[in-house]
């Protein structure tokens, strides 16, 4: 069996004076943005994270968007909120992955995957039909698998969330033409030691 999951083709983001700024940040007052990217300032004052949700709402069909990890301290978590649920800190109630996934409140799953660090890029995709939600990821073009699969009714509609738990760092975010496919993100092994 050929157990390899098809390399993850990244399209790189158009420079940030060709998107407009999309990015609703949250009060803390330690983020910034500029077109696809987002930038979290300082350092965290102990147990802290810091919340940027990317304003492009989705209620239904596949979706993936590409977040470039692109410089800063190891804490970056990505995801998916609603705008109903989007706060500072802790009080933001999301579906979110960084090398552990969360709701945003509490741990889901312990070593989901790896975690993201600089110069990472990691797959967010969102598959909304009518009959359940399922978000998957993937990291440097390895397939993690489904991390939330939840029957409908949900809430609705989605963003994705990009979340600082340390700083100064900086993402950038771009939404696929296509979305990844199920085999794209499904849990691929990861790679032997060389």
């Amino acid at each position: 069996l050929n157990h390899s999951t098809p390399p993850l083709h990244f399209h790189p983001r158009p420079p940030s004076s060709s998107l407009p700024n999309m990015w609703q940040l949250d009060s803390s007052g330690n983020l910034s943005s500029s077109g696809p990217t987002v930038t979290c300032i300082e350092q965290a004052k102990g147990s802290s994270k810091f919340n940027a949700l990317w304003n492009d709402p989705v209620t239904s069909g596949r979706h993936t968007w590409a977040v470039t990890y692109t410089s800063g301290a190891p804490g970056l978590w990505v995801g998916v909120t609603t705008p109903s649920k989007f706060d500072a800190g802790w009080k933001c109630k999301s579906m979110s992955f960084g090398g552990n996934t969360s709701d945003g409140g509490g741990l889901i799953t312990a070593d989901f995957g790896p975690r993201p660090a600089p110069g990472d890029v990691i797959h967010i995709t969102l598959d909304l039909s009518p009959e359940r939600l399922e978000l998957s990821f993937a990291i440097n073009g390895r397939g993690l698998g489904p991390a939330f699969s939840i029957p409908a009714p949900f809430p609705e509609p989605w963003c994705p969330l990009v979340s600082f738990s340390d700083g100064p760092a900086e993402a950038a975010l771009a939404k696929l033409p296509e979305p990844l496919d199920a085999a794209a993100m499904a849990a691929a092994p990861a790679a032997p030691p060389p």
